[in-house]
């Protein structure tokens, strides 16, 4: 804000905005550009008595900038931390004056907080922080995820309810345009009121109201003189998946017709069984091939299983293409697959960046994508209705962190260690495993600025403040570096690292140092769980090799797309239940009409058993349903230069 030049003038708690994904400053009413003295002249005082500036007080136009709104966000913090404005209430002359010429009363503000909050607090605008130094030196002492780890579970969960509740408000009714009145630069009456039309198609009421009509008269609401819709617009379906909404076979010529897409080819005129193609995104390339082509193989063999049963009611192809790690190409990878009217689903990517970058275009194609090993988890404020989880997201990792040091007899006084260089993932593993960890055991929380190589001074001063044991949430080099610090200062307590730590070259760089570390993840080691025995006997004989992580779980997301193709199909198998219990809705015997809404609509609500796991959708969020009896969560242990697969959290913690 700052930076372009505009001052906000009124930053109070009624002015912020707590969303899932963090907080929000609204209202610019008053905002103006630096150089605007509009709402700035003498003797007029602008702003919030209590929560504004001494400039501001004294109504100084020629002082009030930048500095002011820092004044204003520590009367904020100091509020948020202690429950009351940090120079009183009462009357607003009262509060001015205080302001100008009182100390802000501080007591009951945490320690590690108060010096920060005093200079923001000066009265002086020269001597406070600037925005960046405030998060500069915040983010040094103090992990990103403890601000919303502080948050009261309550405020965590009235923030999702309203936020949900926002996105269920209908849309807003359009302008019904009357076929005699002028649409090209013409205006039309509206309640009495003339409303100019600047042309182009207008439909008679808002997306949601047409798609209820439909489904109830059987008949699809148009725009005036419009052409009939060849297929539904991306906002459309979004909403109806979105809000819940369930269409089935039998619901309305309407309401098929409405999500129906065309282009899904079923072979049901030459006779033939049709075959529907899997897309593979994966980085097959590059830093991460040996996750992506894991994701290949798993892909590969669960097709050719499913091909060779017969009495199959279809058949499956698979088509794999590389997106060689960048977000340029894994978008043009994304559009090639969503072009291919053929692709009913896709799995993949391989990588967070790589789902960020192209999750836009899976939406807009209405094409199922069903992650394997990217854990991006985004806000339900901006939800991806085709984008679905098939593995718990980052903060899956911070709570099993935190479940073992729960259980764990020697895990005692926790340093727990976040890196910016993996600043989301690291920092939501973080804010979920220090909630836990908190509940059991005192927690010493430290950041390391993005890019740090030298990790001795942060080990130092875990060991000064005599910690038990360590966690680390950054990258595979980062913990190799951490692990050799550790070795050489001789520390052998409990040391926990997460699922970026699983690779090969973490035990590489790091040596003998890796010896011991414990590691959380959501990928098993097919080798040695004894449901996927048959599953890593197949893949050896298949590839030559033992099935690497992420093999065994792109196998299962076949099997989920199968039985989800072949329920809609008609084609045999039970409906699998919806995280609610009940059976999700399959389309009626002998009903072949596949598509990509209708197979989304199915995925949504999916519940299989896997070999790694049971898949379960959650239908609302599209997440993977995390239950303490199906976590998706697993440890390893470094041993004998390996990782050793120890088992589900949830039970390894139960033999503790």
């Amino acid at each position: 804000m700052h930076g372009a030049g505009l001052v906000h003038r009124d930053v109070k708690p009624a002015n912020i905005l707590l969303a899932l994904d963090g907080p929000r400053l609204i209202d610019f009413g008053i905002a103006r550009a630096l150089d605007d003295t509009a709402l700035t002249s003498t003797d007029v005082v602008v702003g919030s008595p209590g929560f504004l500036s001494p400039e501001q007080a004294r109504a100084d136009a020629d002082v009030i900038g930048p500095p002011s709104d820092v004044f204003s966000l520590g009367c904020v913090l100091a509020y948020a931390a202690t429950g009351r404005p940090p120079f009183g209430s009462g009357a607003p002359e009262a509060m001015l004056y205080r302001t100008v010429h009182d100390a802000p009363d501080l007591d009951g503000v945490p320690q590690e907080l108060r010096p920060l909050l005093e200079r923001c607090l000066a009265k002086d605008p020269k001597a406070r922080p600037g925005p960046a130094d405030i998060v500069t030196e915040w983010a040094q002492d103090t992990p990103q995820g403890e601000v919303a780890a502080w948050l009261p579970e309550q405020v965590t969960q009235l923030v999702a309810e309203r936020a949900a509740a926002m996105l269920a408000l209908p849309d807003v009714e359009r302008t019904t345009v009357d076929p005699a009145a002028p649409v090209d630069g013409g205006a039309v009456s509206v309640d009495g009121g003339a409303v100019p039309v600047d042309g182009g198609e207008v439909s008679g009421g808002s997306e949601r109201a047409a798609a209820e009509r439909a489904a109830q008269a059987a008949e699809i609401t148009r725009g005036v003189d419009g052409p009939p819709p060849a297929g539904p617009s991306r906002r459309r379906f979004l909403t109806v998946v979105s809000g819940g909404v369930v269409l089935a076979a039998g619901g309305g010529l309407g309401a098929w017709t409405l999500l129906r897409s065309p282009g899904a080819t079923t072979g049901a005129d030459s006779g033939a069984p049709p075959t529907y193609t899997i897309g593979v995104q994966a980085a097959l390339t590059g830093e991460h091939r040996r996750a992506g082509r894991a994701q290949q193989r798993g892909v590969e063999l669960a097709v050719a299983e499913f091909n060779a049963r017969e009495g199959q009611p279809f058949r499956l192809k698979v088509r794999a293409l590389d997106d060689a790690d960048g977000p340029e190409r894994a978008v043009r990878v994304a559009e090639e697959f969503a072009a291919d009217r053929s692709v009913l689903a896709v799995i993949g990517p391989t990588t967070d960046a790589a789902v960020s970058a192209v999750v836009g275009v899976y939406d807009e194609a209405l094409l199922p994508l069903l992650s394997v090993s990217a854990q991006v988890n985004f806000s339900s404020v901006t939800p991806h209705a085709t984008y679905l989880h098939t593995r718990p997201t980052t903060g899956g990792q911070g709570w099993a962190i935190g479940l073992y040091g729960e259980a764990a007899s020697d895990i005692g006084r926790t340093g727990v260690i976040t890196d910016r260089t993996v600043d989301l993932y690291s920092q939501q593993i973080t804010q979920i495993a220090l909630t836990a960890l908190r509940k059991k055991q005192e927690v010493v929380p430290r950041v390391v600025p993005a890019g740090t190589e030298d990790f001795a001074p942060v080990v130092a001063h875990m060991l000064a403040e005599k910690v038990d044991s360590v966690v680390f949430t950054g990258s595979w080099a980062a913990a190799a570096s951490v692990a050799k610090e550790l070795r050489r200062r001789r520390f052998t307590g409990p040391r926990i690292a997460t699922e970026l730590a699983l690779d090969p070259r973490f035990l590489e760089r790091a040596g003998d140092a890796a010896e011991g570390w414990l590691i959380t993840s959501a990928t098993i080691d097919a080798t040695a769980k004894g449901e996927a025995a048959t599953f890593a006997a197949a893949h050896r004989r298949r590839f030559g090799a033992p099935p690497a992580p992420y093999a065994a779980e792109a196998y299962d997301v076949v099997g989920l797309v199968a039985d989800s193709l072949r329920d809609i199909a008609g084609g045999g198998g039970s409906p699998a239940a919806s995280s609610s219990g009940r059976p999700s809705p399959r389309a009626s015997s002998g009903d072949t009409a596949i598509d990509r809404e209708r197979l989304l609509e199915r995925l949504r609500r999916a519940d299989r058993p896997g070999i790694t796991k049971r898949l379960e959708i959650d239908g609302k969020t599209g997440r993977f349903h995390i239950t303490r009896e199906n976590s998706g969560m697993f440890l390893h242990r470094v041993e004998g230069g390996g990782f050793r697969f120890l088992g589900d959290v949830v039970g390894v913690i139960g033999q503790l």
